[in-house]
């Protein structure tokens, strides 16, 4: 699992396991969130398309969340972001060091209510590869989902900043 600094990690790991809290938090229980990944460029050398999406299971409506997806930069490569669909998204490429990156996700002035799916189960897509466009090695990304299908992940981090009971 990923670093995160103080009660962010708490949050997310309670986030991630789909639980309530107790105690100052019993009035607004914790949303209950899925996130979907797949690699819609699993058979592309050069480059990966991660393809999100975020399904509230939950009883509440969510509004301003972040999305992480984290990778590891091959030594001396430096990447590119490419955003192909992300709707009321901005996407950001952060470095944690010398070569490990995370992708950030911001979703603000979206209303996504229980049982629905944000964008939709069709997911938002970007593409990262190198600025030289040479082999881009998958397997040693953390939140790599390693299958062009659709599979339930733990890998891509979620932090809800805004949250409505219904």
């Amino acid at each position: 699992m990923k670093k995160w600094v103080g009660s962010g990690l708490l949050l997310l790991v309670i986030m991630s396991l789909g639980l309530t809290t107790t105690g100052n938090c019993a009035e607004y229980p914790t949303p209950r969130l899925r996130v979907f990944i797949k690699d819609e460029g699993f058979h592309e050398k050069n480059i990966v398309k991660p393809r999100i999406y975020v399904e509230n299971i939950g009883r509440q409506t969510v509004h301003n969340f972040d999305l992480y997806y984290f990778f590891t930069a091959e030594r001396g490569k430096t990447p590119v972001i490419e955003t192909y669909y992300v709707p009321n998204g901005r996407v950001t490429l952060e470095r944690e060091n010398r070569r490990e990156y995370v992708v950030r996700y911001r979703f603000r002035n979206i209303r996504l209510e229980p049982g629905e799916a944000f964008p939709d189960r069709n997911g938002c897509v970007i593409g990262i590869h190198y600025t030289d466009w040479s082999d881009f090695i998958k397997e040693n990304d953390y939140s790599d989902p390693g299958t062009p299908n659709w599979r339930l992940t733990r890998k891509v981090n979620l932090e809800v900043s805004e949250t409505f009971r219904r």
